[in-house]
């Protein structure tokens, strides 16, 4: 679990604000304010984000203090989870989570809410451990081949619309990897950025050169938090594309691809895109490809549904949606393994 820092106040100016003076009196302690801040965000921290109702019901029980002066550490609690997860994994008190918590914009919100001048708890000592990760986490973690196949299954079970589901994923990573969740949290960064940055480059495995070209720079940062030097896994074998030969010959007929990725398109469609599992789920089955040639298709449907709902609005054969949806269509061979055939336009209706 994600911990989450707050600023720690102590009364400095009392300026009108969310604070009464029981309340400044209640939060002198800049230490316990601390530990309580990072209690709460830790409860307050979920899937959907930070609840703020979670959070002002503990802090208010914690320190007695009012519940609209709970609110302004709430907010900045909300801002430490957004911005400062990385930083904090090792405690709230640890330097580089103070530094990341209290920079001027968090510190000058947080003042401006409760009306007193905020301090910040002192530093707590480092231990000798450097990161994340135990001496027992490295030995669970030194095949980096065992490591790779293990952190991408775990990935693809966390997957969802919006993203890599944090407590699915970390959940499985310390069940399938036996590391402590303190480690995991650090995996779950470079599964996140895969997932922002590299759907398409992993599309045809995780240990592909282009996939871990694509995730280099969160590898590049991992030690960082882990305390350790991950093992590098060596690129797997290239294969010449996702789509099998048997694949090649169900895409035959452009007409037919297009006719049945727009029918498949329409039933995935949802308010927020095209649903990745319905699409991919319906053209294996009204095309009958695999699971693999199914992915480059979904990047072309997910590529027209951004980018190409105007064009596109008059059917998927005319002219206009052809060319818009054109540049996805070029990249396809690349994941696919072969050029696909194209579709002439359809005739233009006169209005």
């Amino acid at each position: 679990m994600v911990r989450v820092a707050v600023l720690f106040s102590i009364v400095s100016v009392a300026d009108a604000g969310a604070c009464t003076g029981a309340d400044q009196s209640a939060l002198a302690d800049a230490a316990a304010t601390g530990a309580a801040g990072s209690k709460c965000g830790l409860k307050a921290f979920g899937v959907t984000g930070f609840d703020h109702s979670k959070f002002n019901d503990c802090f208010t029980g914690e320190l007695g203090v009012s519940s609209d002066c709970s609110e302004c550490y709430a907010t900045n609690g909300e801002y430490a989870s957004k911005n400062c997860k990385a930083a904090c994994l090792l405690g709230w008190c640890k330097q580089g989570c103070l530094d990341c918590s209290t920079a001027a914009e968090p510190k000058a919100a947080l003042d401006s809410c409760t009306g007193f001048t905020s301090g910040s708890a002192q530093p707590c000592m480092e231990e000798q451990s450097t990161g994340a990760c135990s001496a027992d986490d490295q030995a669970a973690l030194a095949d980096a081949t065992t490591v790779g196949e293990k952190q991408d299954a775990c990935g693809k079970k966390a997957l969802g619309l919006t993203g890599i589901d944090h407590d699915k994923f970390t959940a499985c990573v310390q069940s399938d990897l036996g590391i402590s969740a303190g480690c995991s949290e650090c995996y779950y960064t470079v599964a996140d950025y895969g997932f922002k940055n590299c759907k398409s480059a992993c599309l045809l495995g995780w240990c592909k050169s282009g996939c871990l070209s694509c995730t280099q720079p969160a590898q590049d940062a991992l030690s960082g938090c882990t305390g350790f030097s991950p093992s590098v896994a060596e690129p797997c074998l290239e294969s010449t594309g996702a789509c099998s030969a048997d694949d090649q010959a169900s895409l035959a007929d452009a007409t037919t691809v297009g006719e049945k990725q727009d029918a498949c398109g329409k039933k995935a469609l949802g308010l927020t895109g095209i649903d990745h599992d319905k699409f991919t789920a319906c053209v294996q089955s009204d095309l009958s490809i695999s699971a693999a040639c199914s992915e480059c298709y979904y990047t072309v449907a997910d590529y027209g549904f951004k980018n190409c709902k105007s064009a596109c609005l008059l059917g998927w054969c005319k002219s206009g949606c052809l060319s818009c949806t054109q540049p996805a269509q070029d990249a396809l061979s690349g994941c696919t393994g072969f050029t696909p055939s194209v579709a002439s336009p359809c005739m233009e209706i006169a209005v």
